[in-house]
């Protein structure tokens, strides 16, 4: 049950509610993620929250000219507002600081 949560999270992590987790897998909200956390070492909702993240960043690595609305919704979030906050929280910068950002790894920030 727990594999398939896991795919259906990291396929759709911005359209996947954890209701429709539950509903699917025929766990209840509190067991999904107690065995979310016991075998991910997260809850589901930061699993989710982390791979939009990712799937952010991949976007803004492909070099295009980036539009923070689309990329936001295209990503699963709410609105820009939602896509900036999660940025901030997991990056430390927003995501046009991160988006201009000489570095020479794609997924590395040079400190000072």
């Amino acid at each position: 049950m727990l594999d398939y949560a896991l795919t259906h999270l990291h396929t759709s992590p911005g359209t996947t509610t954890i209701a429709e987790l539950t509903r699917t897998t025929g766990l209840s909200p509190r067991r999904l993620s107690e065995r979310f956390n016991q075998q991910v070492g997260i809850s589901p909702k930061l699993y989710c929250r982390i791979q939009r993240f990712q799937q952010a960043v991949q976007q803004m690595h492909r070099g295009t000219d980036v539009r923070w609305a689309e990329l936001a919704l295209t990503c699963g979030y709410y609105d820009q507002s939602h896509f900036a906050n999660d940025f901030r929280a997991f990056s430390g910068l927003s995501a046009s600081d991160y988006s201009t950002t000489n570095r020479i790894w794609a997924n590395h920030i040079p400190l000072d």
